[in-house]
């Protein structure tokens, strides 16, 4: 768990720092500029690193969009973009009735 999941760390027997940093700098180069245009990267892995922080928290988009200099709404399209690459992803309140639920925000998990 301390080393990620991913079978080719262990295949090819690689250092699991050093395979993250270079997948993190490849999604960043490349995914992330072809779906969003994102100029500025330092903000955008300063935005990822922000939502990896809070992953299992409730989603504050007002909060995690100052807390990086943006607006809640440029916090809300980039956490679109790594929903629409598969890196995280919203989970919904479960609830029974939907008059009756108390936590209606959704939390992030990657």
């Amino acid at each position: 768990m301390v080393t990620g999941g991913y079978p080719a760390i262990f295949d090819r027997r690689l250092e699991a720092a050093d395979w993250s940093a270079s997948y993190r700098t490849t999604y960043l180069e490349r995914d992330v500029r072809q779906i969003l245009k994102v100029g500025d990267l330092v903000l955008f892995q300063t935005f990822l690193r922000l939502c990896a922080g809070r992953a299992a928290q409730l989603v504050n988009l007002s909060q995690l969009g100052a807390d990086c200099g943006a607006s809640h709404h440029t916090a809300r399209s980039r956490l679109s973009v790594l929903e629409a690459s598969f890196v995280a992803f919203r989970l919904p309140p479960f609830y029974a009735n939907v008059g009756k639920r108390l936590v209606k925000t959704p939390k992030v998990y990657f």
